[in-house]
């Protein structure tokens, strides 16, 4: 038999799933009070996979501003990781609350979806909404990772 053939084929039809860098990254488990499990997702936001909200919502206009700490930006669906049923945009908010780094991190990422220029890495909660079996949203949105009222800029936090 032919061993190099076949390796050749086999190299070239599953070559790119071995060698290509795809979307997935690892998603981080914590475990918080009576075993409940949170996911946890580093990612980096850029000019090319973040917009600031436009036009309206249920709650009236979106708009790219902090009112009590809570804010949000939409992250296109193909520049995320995980899969999700949104059609174009993952919603990814800042919980209410007003602490020093949830203003730090908003005046970063303003500026830097403003200017179209840089990068902010962050630290995504995928809870409640994460289905780990299938590393799947069941829902178009994404939280920031935040604990006793301050947003938390790592995955090994305590």
């Amino acid at each position: 038999m032919n061993y190099k053939k076949y390796f050749f084929l086999a190299l070239f039809l599953f070559g790119g799933a071995l060698f290509a860098e795809g979307p997935s990254k690892k998603v981080h488990v914590s475990s918080g009070k009576g075993g409940i499990k949170f996911y946890h997702l580093e990612f980096t936001l850029t000019p090319e996979n973040a917009v600031k909200p436009f036009g309206e919502s249920k709650y009236g206009p979106r708009k790219f501003e902090s009112s009590d700490g809570q804010f949000e930006i939409f992250i296109k669906k193909d520049k995320f990781p995980v899969s999700s049923p949104a059609k174009e945009f993952i919603i990814l908010r800042m919980p209410s609350g007003n602490h020093p780094s949830k203003l730090a991190l908003f005046n970063s990422l303003k500026s830097m979806i403003e200017s179209k220029k840089g990068s902010v890495k962050v630290i995504l909660e995928l809870n409640p909404y994460y289905i780990p079996e299938k590393n799947k949203l069941n829902e178009a949105n994404v939280f920031f990772r935040t604990a006793k009222g301050a947003y938390i800029d790592r995955l090994d936090w305590r």
